[in-house]
């Protein structure tokens, strides 16, 4: 839900380096899915901005799935960023 994902988007914009790890490595091998919802690709761009220590595992779960991810309407987005 919209209030939810705000909260964690929070997290992943003003925590610490650990705690945007520990979310990256909750959220690990679910990126693609994340990514392709309204609400959740947010928190994937956040991560991907603000976690550069991370970046090289969020992108490896995109392997295999990125033609599908840039013809989805809100993945795209992700893939853009």
């Amino acid at each position: 839900k919209h209030d939810g994902i705000r909260i964690v988007q929070t997290c992943g914009k003003h925590g610490n380096g650990q705690q945007r790890a520990e979310l990256a490595q909750e959220l690990r091998g679910h990126f693609a899915e994340v990514a392709k919802s309204r609400y959740g690709k947010h928190i994937v761009i956040k991560l991907l901005l603000h976690c550069p220590e991370q970046r090289e595992m969020i992108m490896g779960d995109f392997f295999g799935k990125l033609d599908k991810l840039l013809r989805h309407r809100d993945a795209s987005q992700v893939v853009e960023t």
